[in-house]
């Protein structure tokens, strides 16, 4: 996100420009400081989710590559295998709300 970007969603949300010591303008630089170290944060957690979806993705490949072409012999572990995932996928969606 460039300087621009946040300063026009900074003004649009109550922020207010400032004289800088150069005599323009603008928001304080801790505003811009603030704003690339959120986003740098958010973007640990969407990695972080990424990798756990990607878990669940292979595990639920893993699945239905075990039960592709086969009868289902053990409907109980196909379940749990199903749970686990479902699981897994909540809590991914739950965990920062």
């Amino acid at each position: 996100m460039t300087n621009e970007q946040i300063r026009q969603l900074a003004l649009a949300n109550g922020f207010k420009l400032k004289e800088q010591p150069n005599g323009e303008m603008d928001l304080n630089p801790y505003v811009y400081q603030f704003a690339k170290a959120l986003i740098g944060e958010q973007m640990e957690v969407i990695h972080e989710r990424n990798e756990k979806l990607s878990s669940c993705k292979l595990l639920a490949e893993y699945v239905l590559k075990q039960t592709e072409g086969a009868e289902l012999k053990n409907q109980n572990e196909l379940f749990s295998l199903v749970t686990d995932i479902e699981y897994e996928v909540h809590q991914l969606l739950v965990e920062e709300f």
